[in-house]
């Protein structure tokens, strides 16, 4: 991220004058990119935030360094090259501590780098977990941290925001949710995991944990949320991996087609039509 830290350092900020505490976790890879933060770090009031440099080797383990840092309540995740929507995340936070619920969901906005950004807010009321499933992205959410803590990140590069929840069961949890939008995700970036075809392989093993979650797994709607997570990996395995993992995606997408529930069936083919 050296050079491209001018987003974040802003997020930050942005944060630090709200009254939100802030940790920030350098899987170090470079000394470059350390040397930038520890000169923004320098410059702030640090009373609000800390710096953690290690070697963690996944966006999992970085996370779950990061988790037993947390001394709040509440917990949120950030990518270093996207923006949240600082002051909509704070009403979500206010919702979600006077319900007492377990986690707080929003919409974002999918900024791409080649085509026009695209809003994605919850189109029923209640919203359709079947539709957050399809974009399960952890930085939209907000969680208690006892949730969080009580079921680590896979030390995974890919997908392990998913497994966490299917791991904690998300359809199970009081959940609230905030039609506006709690963050910008930037995607179509040439440098992402998703893009990388040596990184695709942890889909493989994410895909073979949701299984065994499914198998295990009582509730229909939590069984149609798990499978439409393992789909959509499956599709992505199909269009980055090898020629090993794509035969793979093939056989769990035909597993898919005789197993899963048919509110999942569905979610996926209006899935596939819409993306044409």
């Amino acid at each position: 991220m050296s050079g491209r830290l001018k987003p974040l350092e802003e997020s930050i900020s942005t944060a630090l004058s709200a009254g939100l505490k802030v940790i920030v976790v350098h899987d170090k890879v470079d000394d470059s990119t350390e040397v930038e933060l520890r000169g923004f770090f320098a410059n702030q009031d640090q009373t609000n935030m800390e710096l953690l440099t290690g070697v963690y080797n996944s966006p999992g383990g970085a996370r779950n360094a990061g988790v037993l840092r947390v001394k709040t309540e509440w917990v949120t995740f950030w990518d270093s090259d996207d923006q949240p929507v600082t002051e909509n995340l704070i009403q979500l936070y206010e919702i979600v501590e006077k319900t007492n619920s377990d986690l707080g969901i929003g919409g974002y906005a999918d900024t791409n780098s080649v085509r026009q950004t695209v809003s994605n807010l919850f189109r029923n009321e209640p919203p359709d977990l079947n539709a957050i499933a399809l974009a399960p992205g952890i930085w939209r959410m907000i969680f208690r941290t006892s949730l969080v803590a009580g079921s680590p990140f896979q030390t995974l590069l890919l997908a392990e925001d998913q497994i966490l929840l299917s791991d904690i069961q998300l359809t199970k949890k009081r959940i609230v949710f905030l039609n506006s939008i709690v963050y910008n995700y930037l995607s179509g970036n040439p440098k992402s995991l998703t893009g990388q075809s040596r990184k695709t392989e942890d889909l493989a093993h994410s895909i073979s944990h949701l299984l065994l979650n499914i198998k295990d797994q009582t509730s229909v709607a939590q069984r149609e949320f798990d499978w439409i997570m393992l789909a959509k990996q499956a599709l992505t395995l199909l269009k980055y991996g090898g020629f090993q993992n794509r035969i793979l995606a093939v056989l769990r997408l035909a597993q898919f087609s005789f197993a899963a529930p048919k509110g999942a069936q569905r979610t996926i083919l209006r899935h596939i039509l819409m993306k044409g």
